[in-house]
This record gives C-alpha cells, structure tokens and sequence, in this order.
C-alpha cells in the first residue's frame, strides 16, 4: 500500500517540464489580444481529466473579476479528429465563461509555437503583448484551490502584473492523439 500511496503522490505531484514562453506575443501568432485588458491564453487537450480543476479555477477568477480579463482557450485536436471529437464537457464548460473565444487548435500549431505541452498551460499577455504570467493555475494534477497560479492571475488583475511570471504546471500530454488515453473510449 505504501508503494502505491508514494506513487499517487508522486504523479499528482510532478510538474510537466514547460518550455520557455515568449516573452512578448509575436505578431505571427493569430492570437488577438484584448486591447483593454490582460489575455488568458490556455491550451489543453479535451479529455484530458487534469484540466476539469484548470477550468475550475479559471471559472472562479472569472466569477470574481469578470470584467478584467479575457480569455483564448485552444483545445488541441489531432490530425484525423473531428470538431465533434472536441466537444467534450470540457469545451462546454469553458464556453460559458465571459470574454472567451474557444479555438480548434488543429495539429497542436499555435500550442507549440508557445512552446505548450502541458493540457492546462496558461500564458498572461498584457494589451501590448508583453508576458505576464506562465505556468498553470492548479498546486497538483486535478486538484482545485490556492495556487501560484491562481495569486499570479489575481495579482495581475489588482496591480497590472504579478510578481511570479513562472509557476509549475500540472497536468496530461497536450499532444495526446485519442481519448483512449485518458481512459475514454
């Protein structure tokens, strides 16, 4: 039972290694930036279990400061995969957010010219493109509450920045190829 109590530990609790995020968005990018308030860009992979508690937490900063922030939030869908194949509960909850767009991230393009791997890797962009904050909203895989993160984005809102730009993210492969793998069918 220890063994398997240590392993549970060990993968809720092992951060993804992150890429280094650009620093300012590029102009390439086909990702329009609110011009009046900081840009959420989230990445993820629509069955991916781990996201549900990313969303869950980028639901309950959007509760609380609603009108300060907006969102882009890419669902990454492999060659072969249908836009049905992305409507997962995940898509629809992410939906219902304010001031979001929800993308098809076809192929994983836009997540790996961020440098993304991680289903829940969250980028902060201000108005003119600078980076505010990288990383993700959660403390582990799955589990909703305070986190770095969660600050980071609160701190934003109140001061215009955060005083962490970097934070672990936690979470599945982005670039997973089925649903299978999350235990799907």
């Amino acid at each position: 039972m220890g063994v398997g109590l240590q392993f549970l530990w060990s993968y809720e609790n092992k951060a993804a290694i992150s890429k280094k995020a650009p620093l300012r968005i590029p102009a390439s990018h086909s990702i329009t930036l609110d011009a009046r308030r900081p840009t959420v860009v989230v990445f993820a992979h629509p069955y991916c279990p781990c996201s549900r508690a990313s969303l869950v937490q980028l639901e309950r900063i959007f509760g609380t400061f609603e009108n300060k922030l907006s969102a882009r939030i890419y669902f990454y869908k492999p060659k072969g995969q249908t836009d049905e194949w992305l409507k997962t509960e995940l898509w629809r909850m992410a939906s219902r957010f304010p001031n979001t767009a929800i993308t098809p991230d076809h192929e994983g393009y836009e997540a790996k010219r961020f440098g993304a791997t991680t289903s829940g890797e969250v980028f902060v962009y201000s108005p003119d493109g600078a980076m505010l904050f990288h990383g993700g909203l959660t403390a582990s895989r799955g589990h909703e509450g305070d986190s770095v993160g969660t600050r980071s984005l609160e701190q934003i809102v109140h001061q215009g920045f955060s005083e962490v730009v970097e934070a672990a993210v936690f979470g599945c492969s982005l670039f997973q190829n089925t649903k299978d793998t999350f235990g799907g069918s």
